[in-house]
């Protein structure tokens, strides 16, 4: 059988992607891999010193909704969010360190009004709080005292922002 064109063997065309890719999003990666124009320079680590700059943005966003996450270590996280319901603050803490970030929050004078076992080994606390005024330093108690973070400990920041419903 004559193929019409010399340069394509239809025999060998096919539906599947290259080896270790599933979808077509993948085979795209491999190309960017292969390129070095896709490659994106490393990010700066971020730590404390960068909590204050994050903390600006998020107080003086706006927004409907915003919300500041900032991850301290492999699973402490502390989420900061303003909306409808106010300043309200979410702690995810490792067993370890529950203790520690009970005894900020009882410092601050602030009491949670939720408290979950978060999965095996960590806890969820959630609270109310009344004003951004002093919210830096607070942040900042609760992560060297609370989550144990010292000045070049990694974290990483999220911000998120909202408008209308």
């Amino acid at each position: 059988m004559k193929w019409p064109n010399p340069f394509v063997d239809y025999q060998k065309r096919g539906v599947e992607l290259p080896p270790g890719c599933k979808d077509l999003m993948d085979v795209l990666h491999l190309e960017r891999n292969k390129d070095p124009r896709w490659e994106r320079p490393a990010e700066p680590a971020t730590t404390l010193a960068d909590v204050g700059r994050y903390l600006s943005r998020f107080v003086s966003s706006s927004a409907a909704l915003g919300s500041l996450l900032i991850h301290c270590g492999t699973f402490n996280l502390l989420a900061l969010s303003c909306g409808k319901h106010g300043l309200r603050g979410f702690v995810v803490v490792e067993a370890s360190r529950e203790q520690s970030v009970r005894a900020v929050l009882s410092h601050a004078r602030i009491a949670p009004f939720r408290d979950d076992l978060f999965h095996d080994n960590a806890r969820l606390l959630q609270f109310a709080l009344t004003s951004t005024s002093d919210i830096e330093r607070f942040v900042r108690e609760l992560l060297v005292r609370g989550f144990g973070a010292e000045h070049a400990s990694p974290l990483e920041f999220s911000f998120y922002e909202k408008n209308g419903a």
